[in-house]
């Protein structure tokens, strides 16, 4: 089983096999908040200030919106995040997106009132460049006497005191030297999802069993990492088309593609990862989905895939072995495709995670669990989103460009899926 994983905005991924290496024609700048629903179960869940109508003056004061189609009550017009419609967007998408109008499904803002429906990409992006957290919260403060950032360190312990059981500081090392930082007021552990539960569990708080077997003090006998879902998603439902209309190589090989990304702010150095977005409910079964009227697949879609730089950057930067690209991409190398992937958003198979050893420098260990759930809510899910997407592309849009599924068999040897934390 082969797994690969990517980094999107608000969401912690980690990759899994060799080593990224390279570089690559594909910029990570989804925005994507979550759904309204997936707030209001937080909250009902216990968790207090986490309903939707908590984040979202969170979520506006903090952005800054260029989107062209939005809704107004969801955006802010003042934040240090900017987010924006992608600066170039390929013609196969352009034909996707009205493709699922067609097929009957509205064009929608995804981070407004409804989700379900299809939009352009919303991106963090500046005239056409990448915004990031640094450029926002951190460039802005950085001479603050009261904020401090500290490189290439590591923090290895969350320091809480065993009979309050409040935190109070932290411990990390830099350039091989231990520190301890204490802090007057509160510890905001922002580790990812990942990371987060590992720190935790090397501070004390976590399954008892665990923490002993480490030798690590008991603080909290807690079930810390004994639940992961995670989101996973399929990058392999291709379509092939009869025309030219989908990203390919020769703009990056231009100097004036560049000259006017940087005067301008558009062309194709500006693609994401994603061009569109459209979500659906396959409505597979009344449990399939907490949420009815949310969706539970993410299409992400996009005119570029791994043969679009012939394998040279992609495949490495996706972790595709060589023997799999060859066997299943290969042979679309100079094809014009539309690529389409389906991301499952409420997966019923439960994984955990443990620690591995006690170093802070050591990868958790994963027991992901795919496709275990009982009633396969999880495969069926996916196969009723193929069967959707092979309906909406016989929409006029795509019909008159011919769109046909890509056929070509994963050798057996392979399960290719991505996965999201």
């Amino acid at each position: 089983m082969y797994t690969i994983t990517g980094c999107i905005n608000g969401r912690s991924q980690w990759y899994h096999g060799k080593g990224l290496g390279g570089s690559s024609l594909i910029n990570l700048m989804l925005y994507v908040r979550g759904n309204k629903a997936d707030f209001d179960r937080w909250e009902r869940m216990g968790n207090k200030g986490w309903g939707y109508d908590d984040v979202l003056p969170l979520f506006k004061r903090s952005e800054q919106v260029h989107v062209k189609v939005h809704d107004e009550a969801y955006h802010g017009r003042d934040g240090y995040l900017s987010v924006s419609d992608p600066s170039y967007a390929s013609r196969v998408t352009h034909a996707w997106v009205q493709a699922a109008q067609e097929a009957g499904y509205p064009y929608v803002d995804y981070n407004g009132k409804e989700q379900i429906g299809v939009s352009f990409l919303q991106s963090t992006t500046l005239k056409g460049r990448r915004d990031h957290a640094e450029r926002g919260w951190l460039r802005p403060f950085r001479h603050r006497k009261n904020f401090v950032v500290r490189k290439n360190s590591l923090v290895t312990k969350i320091l809480i005191n065993p009979k309050t059981k409040k935190a109070y500081g932290v411990e990390y090392k830099t350039l091989g030297k231990k520190y301890t930082v204490t802090a007057k007021k509160e510890v905001i552990l922002s580790a990812g999802v990942f990371n987060s539960p590992k720190l935790l569990m090397l501070s004390g708080v976590g399954p008892k069993r665990t923490l002993e077997k480490f030798d690590i003090p008991v603080l909290s006998n807690l079930p810390v990492g004994k639940i992961m879902y995670d989101h996973l998603f399929f990058p392999n439902l291709m379509f092939t088309v009869n025309k030219p209309i989908s990203l390919n190589i020769l703009p990056y090989l231009i100097p004036q593609t560049y000259v006017d990304h940087l005067t301008y702010g558009s062309g194709t150095p500006g693609f994401c990862l994603a061009e569109a977005m459209h979500y659906i409910n396959t409505n597979i079964t009344n449990t399939s989905n907490p949420d009815p009227d949310a969706a539970d697949i993410e299409y992400m879609v996009s005119g570029a895939s791994p043969v679009t730089d012939y394998g040279i950057s992609g495949r490495r930067y996706l972790n595709i072995p060589q023997g799999l690209y060859d066997a299943v991409w290969k042979p679309l190398e100079n094809k014009p495709l539309l690529l389409v992937i389906p991301v499952l958003l409420h997966p019923k198979s439960k994984g955990h995670m443990t620690l591995l050893s006690k170093d802070p420098a050591e990868s958790p260990l994963f027991f992901p669990n795919y496709f275990t759930d009982r009633e396969n809510h999880d495969i069926k899910t996916f196969i009723a989103s193929i069967r959707e997407a092979q309906r909406i592309v016989k929409s006029p849009a795509l019909a008159k460009f011919d769109a046909k599924i890509v056929d070509i068999p994963i050798p057996g040897k392979w399960l290719m899926f991505v996965k999201f934390a």
